[in-house]
């Protein structure tokens, strides 16, 4: 976004004013430059110059009539280096620095042009063009609320000039002064001034502030001016975007890949679009050929993935990830979602070294960490899945899935004191959860430590999250701690809830037996042997 440059040609007098000649100061060399010069003859006189230059360096009226020449001729770095030479020998005047701060803008050399406009304003606070100059070499040195500024000041006097209406614009943008900033623009353009460079960046700003129709707008205006330009297709693409109508954006972003074939963001974009119409092949397509232009494009690797996955085409997607690792090998989602791919189809040891793999490329990544935890876990190598989950606790110590299953690869190395610690923290981020509390429960069952397994169960009672197993074994633990009267009524609900289970059936039988109710005792171990026949010959004692 660059502001328009004006620049100033220095004005020269029509006829040679009368003077006093003085021929031995003056060089016959700077005499024929001057008339060349009179014949409209400027590439001849700079070369008349550049060999007075040759002979003499250090001739100052050489030097300032060159500079002003190569003005002429547009060759402004040259211009810039020859007024520096001069005012090395020569204080000049406002007007001969003028022009040195204007070659070092028109050569970009901005930090130096800002310099000397500031120096020749401070001189001269009434020097209007330096003030100009000044507005426009802040924009570039990234100090764009003293831009605003002092164009703002230039304006005051000049309020019709487009270079300094459009530096003003761009100061307002960058500053976030959008209202101010839009108006400028569009003022411009509907004066015909600057149309293509303030539709630019009226396209731009829309676009910040996600305002579609405008920024449709502009891009339709912009593409009316004769022009393929592709920020305008860009912004049309985008607009279409935003309001939902993925049709049209993709006719944007395919105009787009025909201006721009050769960009790899252009197919991104096509790409993306497609995959929101659920056009899942067109839009692999335009991934691959993102990929094929740029084949280290984690995105576009990612995407194909994910696409093909969606698709149910398991073992390309296998493949896709694969090719991606090998281009784009420090995407931590490539590995997982290969990982992933590979458990699915029960090839868990090849899912495992993929995430080994992974973890040893990136150490951070705990996703990979986690996914190993819990293969590990899988295949009952309880020792190795908790060095896996310690890691992801260290790298995310708020990752309570990942504290949970080092919980439960403790319990499963019989682990009962560490498996508990690790799932009190865990209770203590979230009271409530399910999960844990069912993990509490069961490690605090296989401990001994009761009183806390019954809250425990109680809990996920009262929260709705009971099923049979959780009401037996409260019923377990109420007739430990509180009686047969307490376990009946978990054991009921247990049988209620699942009328086969005979563990429950049996077990309240012998709690209604302890409180006196044999007939009910009776019925539901009648209901258990109904269900297991087994048991029966316990019944009868038949010798085994």
């Amino acid at each position: 976004m660059q502001p328009a440059d004006r620049i100033d040609q220095m004005a020269y007098a029509p006829l040679v004013a009368k003077l006093t000649i003085q021929p031995q100061t003056t060089s016959p060399e700077l005499g024929r430059a001057a008339a060349l010069h009179l014949r409209g003859e400027k590439r001849e006189a700079s070369e008349e110059l550049a060999t007075l230059l040759l002979r003499a360096p250090n001739n100052p009226e050489a030097l300032c009539s060159h500079a002003r020449i190569q003005m002429e001729l547009g060759e402004f770095d040259s211009a810039a280096k020859s007024w520096e030479r001069y005012h090395r020998l020569a204080e000049g005047n406002s007007e001969t620095r003028g022009a040195m701060a204007q070659c070092l803008q028109q050569t970009e050399r901005w930090p130096e042009a800002e310099s000397a406009f500031r120096v020749e304003l401070e001189k001269d606070p009434a020097n209007s063009q330096a003030r100009l100059g000044l507005g426009l070499s802040l924009l570039h040195t990234q100090k764009h609320e003293e831009a605003a500024t002092i164009l703002q000041l230039y304006l005051e006097k000049h309020p019709d000039d487009v270079a300094a209406r459009f530096g003003l614009a761009v100061a307002y943008q960058m500053i976030g002064e959008f209202d101010d900033a839009a108006g400028l623009y569009e003022a411009l353009v509907d004066e015909g001034s600057q149309q293509k460079e303030s539709l630019g960046n009226l396209i731009a700003l829309y676009r910040q502030q996600k305002d579609a129709d405008r920024l449709m707008n502009c891009s339709v205006r912009l593409l009316a001016l004769g022009e393929t330009s592709p920020a305008a297709l860009e912004g049309a693409a985008f607009a279409s975007f935003l309001q939902g109508d993925f049709a049209d954006s993709a006719h944007w972003c395919e105009r787009l890949v025909q201006v721009e074939a050769t960009r790899s963001d252009r197919w991104m974009n096509l790409a993306l679009v497609r995959s929101k119409q659920g056009e899942t092949e067109e839009a692999v397509r335009a991934y691959e050929r993102a990929i094929a232009i740029q084949d280290d494009l984690p995105e576009a690797h990612i995407q194909v993935v994910h696409l093909l996955v969606d698709a149910g085409d398991a073992s390309e997607a296998m493949h896709k990830a694969e090719r991606g690792i090998s281009s784009c090998p420090d995407t931590d989602e490539l590995y997982n979602a290969l990982a992933v791919l590979l458990e699915r189809e029960k090839r868990n040891s090849e899912s495992e070294e993929v995430c080994q793999v992974a973890v040893q490329r990136k150490p951070k990544n705990a996703e990979a960490w986690f996914r190993l935890g819990n293969l590990r876990l899988a295949r009952n190598a309880a020792d190795e899945a908790k060095e896996a989950f310690k890691t992801c606790t260290v790298l995310k110590p708020e990752w309570h899935e990942a504290r949970l299953n080092l919980a439960l690869a403790h319990n499963d190395a019989d682990e009962c004191k560490e498996a508990r610690a690790e799932l009190d923290t865990v209770l203590t981020a979230q009271p409530d959860w399910e999960p844990a509390l069912r993990a509490r429960a069961v490690v605090c069952l296989k401990s001994g430590a009761q009183d806390q397994a019954l809250a425990d169960h109680r809990r996920l009672i009262e929260l709705g999250k009971a099923d049979p197993e959780v009401y037996y074994n409260a019923g377990l633990l109420a007739e430990s701690l509180m009686g047969p009267e307490a376990a009946s009524v978990f054991y009921r609900e247990a049988v209620a809830q699942r009328p086969d289970f005979v563990c429950a059936l049996v077990n309240l039988g012998h709690a209604l037996e302890a409180t006196g109710r044999e007939a009910e005792a009776k019925k539901a171990w009648a209901d258990a042997m109904n269900v297991e026949p087994e048991l029966a010959k316990e019944y009868f004692r038949v010798p085994a």
